[in-house]
């Protein structure tokens, strides 16, 4: 009798860590997808987190991104704005959370120029996915104990860019992104350009159009890889280039914007393109 008892335990043991198993699957949202939301049910809870000093800051901006998603890298050009402006602001503690099984952080962080005042690598598993954190890239703001004020999960559209700006108090003009539709590129005029190349030597710039474009203008120091060209040429032309600024016959049309998104693809962190309008 005792043995069929434990036979049955045992049995119903396995059958509920299964059915926890499923709810915590159900209630991730599928990697697949990545498009923006505001998080509710976690607004009001403290972030289980005791290595961040919470009182520092009146407000503390958490971001939980991991290396190798598609979703944190699209959104890379308005993380670095917001970080680098929250930074400066002094009152907005800024904190980036990795995943522990990640190498590199530190480099990934400068090479992508993400600001902040701390960097952890926590366990997913153990720490965040009981909390409630499913998956990246998740943003949150705290208040001075820690207590989840707002949450967004996922690519953040440019509707939910200004949500995470204007809860911040921060100036949306120098951080949301000039978007247009599911095209998140950074843009950067020609003059600020100029200052970049200076500051990083390393930074390729690369013209999309034609060969015969090129040759009669070209933004000086580009390097010509047409945009039907891109994706074959790119991994082996431009392996060294820590950042990258793409143009082609307006910054808005097609030719970039799959130009950018091949460079995405094929693991190019830090791709801008110029507002370039020349023929």
């Amino acid at each position: 009798m005792r043995k069929i008892l434990s036979i049955l335990l045992n049995v119903a043991i396995v059958v509920g860590a299964g059915a926890l198993l499923w709810v915590l699957i159900k209630r991730s949202p599928s990697p697949q997808r990545g498009e923006g939301r505001i998080e509710k049910a976690m607004v009001g809870a403290r972030v289980p987190l005791s290595d961040i000093d919470w009182s520092k800051a009146s407000r503390t901006l958490v971001m939980v991104l991991k290396k190798d998603c598609p979703f944190c890298q699209a959104s890379m050009p308005f993380y670095r704005r917001l970080t680098d402006e929250a930074v400066r602001r002094g009152d907005i503690q800024t904190v980036l959370i990795f995943p522990k099984t990640e190498s590199d952080i530190q480099a990934y962080v400068k090479e992508n120029d993400l600001s902040s005042n701390q960097v952890l690598q926590e366990d997913f598993r153990s720490t965040l996915l009981p909390f409630g954190i499913t998956s990246a890239p998740t943003v949150m703001i705290t208040g001075k104990s820690g207590i989840i004020t707002q949450m967004w999960v996922g690519q953040l559209s440019e509707g939910y860019q200004l949500e995470v700006t204007n809860a911040l108090d921060l100036p949306r003009e120098s951080i949301t992104m000039i978007a247009e539709g599911n095209f998140p590129a950074e843009r950067v005029d020609e003059e600020s350009l100029k200052r970049r190349i200076k500051d990083d030597p390393s930074l390729v710039v690369v013209d999309l159009r034609s060969r015969e474009s090129y040759k009669h203008s070209h933004f000086d120091g580009a390097r010509n890889i047409p945009g039907d060209e891109i994706s074959s040429r790119a991994l082996d032309e431009l392996a060294d280039a820590k950042a990258i600024v793409i143009y082609s016959y307006q910054d808005t049309d097609t030719i970039c914007k799959a130009a950018y998104w091949n460079l995405i693809k094929d693991g190019f962190r830090n791709v801008a393109v110029l507002k370039w309008q020349k023929p």
